[in-house]
């Protein structure tokens, strides 16, 4: 339909920027959809009062088809429950779901969240068991081993279309295939797929082994990422493994671990993390 649309878009996430969602940054994301006059009088209205400026917000975006996206809420989830630890993220959905028409809230989190029911009345579950389809991680696949490394880019599809069903086609396990075989020449595409793991028993393998396959320096900034459980500035390595390596060696491996995929990088916000499989 032609009033089928999007005219503003806002990603939060915990794995970037600061690495947190609290109610402030879900505030000023959707204002800065705003044109600038509107956008300054909620501003100045958050500074004012808080949380009571949401019902401004509200009512200020409440003519425009808005989507916000929620993503890794895994982050503020109670381990046992699923329920989310945080007030703010509860109070945002709860004043979202009194508006007649309030943003699109999309959110994304590997186990289902532990709303109250007078928010979950609102939500609809999408379960996705699968990663990508079979075109664009065939696709992932090549482009993660643009130079050949890997010995991926140029085997037939038949052959990475198995690795696809091997790991679900997550992108994740795709990259961790692709770091595999590009770190270690006596490993092949066809070794692994002989093997007849489960794709579960198989990610975890691949993790394994690729920490593993680490040098001591490696390890160390993989477990300071294990232990924060957030995104870390780059910057803050070198500092924290004095005693053990010198700078430039854990500068240089948080480099290469960077340019191996085993720890993921933001540029934004020069943040590192780890995978939440890993």
């Amino acid at each position: 339909p032609a009033d089928d649309y999007v005219d503003g878009l806002a990603y939060v996430s915990t794995r970037t920027g600061v690495g947190k969602i609290d109610l402030a940054r879900i505030f000023h994301a959707l204002s800065s959809l705003l044109p600038q006059g509107q956008r300054d009088r909620l501003e100045e209205r958050w500074a004012n009062v808080g949380a009571e400026a949401l019902d401004d917000l509200f009512s200020a975006i409440q003519d425009r088809k808005t989507v916000i996206v929620l993503d890794n809420l895994d982050d503020l989830q109670d381990q046992e429950t699923g329920q989310l630890t945080g007030d703010d993220l509860l109070r945002f959905l709860t004043v979202a779901c009194r508006y007649r028409n309030p943003p699109l809230i999309i959110t994304t989190s590997q186990h289902p969240l532990g709303l109250p029911s007078e928010i979950s009345v609102h939500a609809t579950r999408i379960d996705i068991a699968e990663g990508l389809d079979l075109e664009e991680a065939l696709q992932l696949l090549r482009n993660l081993d643009s130079d050949g490394e890997a010995g991926l880019r140029n085997l037939p599809d038949r052959e990475l279309r198995k690795a696809v069903e091997l790991v679900h086609g997550t992108p994740r396990g795709l990259e961790l295939l692709a770091a595999q075989l590009s770190d270690r020449r006596t490993a092949t595409l066809q070794r692994i797929l002989e093997a007849k793991d489960t794709p579960e028993v198989l990610l975890g393998r691949l993790v394994s082994e690729g920490f593993h396959s680490l040098g001591s320096v490696g390890q160390d900034v993989v477990r300071l990422l294990a232990l924060a459980d957030t995104p870390m500035p780059i910057e803050v390595f070198p500092g924290m493994s004095e005693r053990e390596h010198s700078e430039s060696a854990v500068e240089r491996t948080v480099e290469r671990l960077v340019n191996w995929r085993i720890i993921g990088f933001d540029r934004a916000s020069s943040t590192a993390r780890l995978h939440p499989m890993d």
